[in-house]
């Protein structure tokens, strides 16, 4: 886009110029090269607004992957956290009935 905004500049002041010492060829060359340079910047603008739409839809794409991985895994999580829960009272209510079963008296 910069070489393009330096030919329509240089157009721009050669113009003048040109047209006083009745360069006509040149000031077309200058011309065409500066239309074909607008042309090319235009191309490449699109291609690079078709990268960033295919780019932002890849991220939001990435993110929804990710946030259903993270929300399996905190499922996971979870039912590791229940069954050691569960396996820890097991073994406290064991020793309970130890503690409470050696602590009466035998008649």
């Amino acid at each position: 886009r910069q070489r393009a905004d330096a030919k329509s500049a240089k157009l721009v002041m050669e113009q003048n110029r040109l047209q006083a010492q009745g360069k006509i060829y040149e000031l077309e060359r200058l011309e065409l090269e500066a239309s074909q340079g607008d042309e090319v910047a235009s191309v490449a603008s699109k291609e690079a607004e078709d990268v960033g739409r295919v780019l932002t839809s890849e991220v939001n794409r990435l993110l929804v992957v990710r946030h259903e991985e993270w929300l399996s895994g905190m499922k996971v999580l979870a039912s590791s956290f229940k069954e050691a829960a569960g396996e820890r009272r097991a073994i406290w209510e064991a020793a309970r009935v130890q503690i409470v079963g050696s602590a009466v008296p035998n008649a």
